[in-house]
């Protein structure tokens, strides 16, 4: 989903091609260069584990996420957020 946002923006920034002037347009591929990074990091956080977007620790889940039995909307576990 961010990352789509991100994608979306540099690409509407692609359409100033030709109508700025050389020094804008380096100005630009410098700002879309730097939204490419952040498409990337995007990515790779929309596809993380949960434990890693959130800094959880990679060998021990919270509780909650231990208790199969355990209902979802009712989980308060404390995390590293």
């Amino acid at each position: 989903m961010l990352y789509e946002k991100i994608m979306s923006v540099s690409q509407a920034l692609s359409c100033l091609a030709g109508q700025v002037s050389e020094e804008q347009w380096q100005l630009i591929k410098m700002a879309k260069g730097e939204l490419m990074d952040a498409a990337d990091m995007a990515e790779e956080l929309e596809g993380a584990p949960l434990y890693a977007v959130r800094g959880l620790s990679r060998t021990q889940p919270p509780a909650c996420l231990l208790a199969k039995d355990q209902d979802q909307t009712a989980c308060r576990c404390k995390t590293n957020t």
